[in-house]
């Protein structure tokens, strides 16, 4: 039987020090998250908008998507590409080819917005005062709007990566321009989609 004094001696303990936390992540990177679930919240409420409203109407016009939509996917498309390529480049310390990849993105972005004008030239012939041509509008404007904002990371990290600013241990910009370009792209699939399935 242990004598109870001993149980309250000071000795060294087996037992491990304080745990280090499991879950560990930059403040950039936790506001990424939060930007992108703030603008989750907005696009799927703008959806389920149109989607009710296009439920309850009464008549909704008949109407073909522009076929330009076709294109202005393809350059997201290739716009994400860039992106990835350049993330990818870094890690192997290639400054020269992120740069380039970025730029590159930039084109992509720059053209995704010049398609999107003609996008909505052509629905010229939609009552833009109608419930369809107001649905649209909004939807590719509040994507087109996060498009423009997008373009200032790229140029931020287009400009870094020229001065040698990052490296594979030191990505974190890139990361968080990929993680939006990608999300952007995510949710511009949803949106022709749900867009498609309504006209």
């Amino acid at each position: 039987m242990i004598p109870l004094e001993r149980l309250f001696e000071d000795r060294p303990s087996s037992a491990p020090g304080p745990r280090e936390p499991s879950f560990r992540m930059s403040t950039p990177q936790l506001g990424m998250l939060v930007l992108l679930a703030s603008l989750s919240v907005l696009f799927v409420a703008s959806l389920v908008g149109m989607l009710v409203i296009r439920f309850e109407a009464a008549a909704w016009p008949e109407s073909q998507l522009p076929p330009g939509l076709i294109a202005s996917t393809a350059l997201l498309v290739g716009l994400g590409i860039a992106v990835e390529r350049g993330r990818r480049a870094i890690r192997d310390n290639r400054w020269q080819a992120l740069v380039r990849c970025f730029r590159v993105a930039m084109g992509f972005a720059v053209v995704f917005l010049a398609s999107q004008a003609l996008n909505f030239r052509h629905l010229a012939h939609v009552d833009h005062g109608t419930l369809y041509g107001f649905s649209f509008d909004l939807l590719m404007g509040l994507h087109g709007l996060h498009v423009i904002g997008g373009l200032v990371p790229l140029a931020v990290v287009a400009r870094r990566a020229a001065r040698n600013e990052y490296s594979s241990s030191r990505d974190e910009g890139v990361r968080l321009t990929a993680q939006y370009w990608h999300f952007l792209g995510v949710v511009w699939l949803v949106l022709v989609a749900a867009l498609w399935a309504v006209a």
